[in-house]
């Protein structure tokens, strides 16, 4: 068998081996508001055809896009499916990242190809956010199809290349604004590779070599690209403006306006040693180890010019755009695995450095077995992360995550409706501190008509059915009371108190008949059921 059809043999077995574990128990876990957010818009896509961006909030257009397929694939109804129809498509994005690895197999050779391979299939956190319906899977996939195409176009010359990475950039750009950061990285890595080219005494001269042609070409996918996604394919020309707009509010969040600003370490630890609330140590320090060998092989002889460079431009590329999200206030933990996926090649490069390199059978052997334990121990943290601690703030990846008992709610309402006359058009009135609602509204899709959701209590109180944070609990009972003496409002029972996220609880009231044909039907002893699953 030729080292070609070797490498097409190991991908295909890693990805055999990756699909039960980004698919199993896929929808155990409760839509992240974050996740529920983007499949509302998506909902809002499926259903009506339309689609416009928007500059202010949800990322960029490819991600509706790229869930039609699995949508359509799935065959079933939007506003009944689970989580796990719409995470499968992040789960696809992740082999495919798999399959793209065939792009560096000269630069990888086999024994890296494996490992990275290997590594993308186990790390904890690519594991993680490969059964997370949000861009950044997407994004990982796109800029490993940005790097792999302009390696190949670097050795070959060839057209198909320059322009698949036009496409590739196109792609990022349509996923996330921050995919700037990949190319600032990108481009600091070229001069740092130029430079200490240039100290050598050995400049790099490709880049005078390309053609005006190819750089037209390159930069005809990309503008083509994002045209075909922000104008909603040739529907609102005024989405290639937005996308340049949206920086202004990403610059504000960005730069401290925003919730989710941490210190500059928050992403080393989260990745690389972390341990909360009694939980086990979890940690993706063993990636470490052999990138850095790889970065330490671009300054050796033993690759050829050509592996050595791009083994400089890649450390450089991944270190830079580490420090750019460490430095940045704003931070959320799925943002750090486009720099994981830099270490991920350069482990790879790493391990063919040590395995062709160091001929001594005892190193080599001492060598696999190091890269088996670990690869074993990341694969034992990922079965926790994903199967114990998926919601538990003892995971670094769970980050305001929702708890399981947002289902008790829905099962709870969907319970009063069937004996509500007016069934699934049975009013509902939402109130959550400072509008912080989701992921009801998701799993809440089916009332859409008749829910109202308030970020205060509104002076009409008449609902059915009222959920709302504890700490409208007080002014929602005077008020129900004041209204009650003059006939506007129905008198509410106490039906329950549930978690939301960590920290973060519900309480629903439910008019008083309605409760009581509810307790009386013994659908109240139903809910006791329903917490102890």
């Amino acid at each position: 068998m030729s080292r070609l059809w070797q490498t097409c043999l190991i991908l295909i077995i890693l990805v055999a081996v990756a699909v039960p574990l980004r698919w199993a128990n896929l929808a155990q876990r409760p839509f992240h508001a974050d996740e529920s957010v983007q499949a509302m818009k998506f909902r809002t896509y499926w259903k009506t055809g339309v689609y416009k961006y928007n500059p202010n909030e949800f990322h960029g257009p490819s991600f509706n896009y790229v869930s039609i397929p699995i949508q359509w694939f799935s065959k079933q109804d939007i506003d009944t499916e689970n989580e796990a129809v719409l995470r499968s498509v992040p789960a696809v994005f992740s082999l495919i990242s798999i399959c793209l690895l065939f792009l560096f197999r000269k630069v990888l050779g086999r024994s890296g190809t494996l490992l990275s391979g290997i590594l993308l299939v186990v790390s904890p956190s690519l594991l993680f956010y490969s059964r997370y319906y949000i861009h950044e899977t997407e994004l990982f996939t796109f800029s490993l199809l940005f790097l792999g195409s302009l390696w190949c176009y670097t050795q070959t010359g060839k057209r198909r290349w320059i322009l698949t990475s036009g496409i590739a950039l196109g792609l990022m750009y349509a996923t996330k604004e921050t995919f700037v950061f990949n190319v600032a990285a990108g481009v600091g890595g070229l001069f740092i590779l130029l430079g200490l080219e240039k100290f050598k005494g050995a400049p790099v001269l490709f880049l005078k070599r390309i053609p005006l042609t190819h750089w037209l070409l390159a930069f005809f996918g990309l503008i083509i690209t994002g045209l075909l996604f922000f104008t909603s394919f040739f529907t609102n020309w005024a989405g290639p403006i937005d996308s340049l707009r949206t920086y202004m509010p990403w610059l504000n969040r960005a730069g401290g306006q925003s919730p989710h600003i941490w210190p500059w370490h928050y992403y080393l630890q989260r990745f690389f040693w972390f341990s909360k609330d009694g939980g086990p140590h979890f940690t993706e320090l063993f990636i470490l180890l052999p990138a850095v060998l790889g970065i330490w092989a671009g300054f050796k002889d033993h690759f050829s010019p050509a592996v050595r460079r791009f083994s400089i431009f890649l450390g450089s590329y991944t270190l830079l755009l580490g420090i750019i999200y460490c430095v940045i206030p704003y931070k959320t933990p799925w943002c750090f695995i486009c720099v994981m996926q830099g270490f991920i090649l350069l482990a790879g490069i790493g391990t063919h450095y040590a395995i062709t390199a160091w001929k001594n059978g005892v190193a080599r052997a001492f060598v696999c077995l190091v890269l088996v334990a670990g690869s074993v121990h990341l694969l034992g943290q990922a079965n926790q992360l994903n199967k114990v601690y998926y919601e538990e703030s003892k995971n670094p990846h769970v980050y305001a995550h929702t708890i399981s008992d947002v289902r008790n709610i829905v099962r709870t309402v969907e319970k009063l409706s069937s004996i509500h006359p007016d069934g699934e058009k049975m009013l509902i009135q939402v109130i959550t501190k400072n509008g912080d609602c989701w992921p009801l509204p998701w799993y809440l899709r089916k009332f859409d008509d008749t829910t109202g959701w308030y970020s205060n209590v509104p002076q009409d109180l008449r609902a059915p059915v009222l959920i709302f944070s504890p700490n409208f609990a007080s002014l929602i009972k005077e008020r129900t009371e004041n209204a009650e003496s003059l006939d506007k409002t129905p008198h509410y029972k106490y039906a329950g108190f549930y978690g939301f996220r960590p920290g973060v609880f519900l309480q629903i009231y439910v008019e008083e008949k309605l409760w009581s044909e509810y307790v009386a039907k013994g659908l109240a002893a139903d809910d006791d059921e329903d917490e102890d699953e």
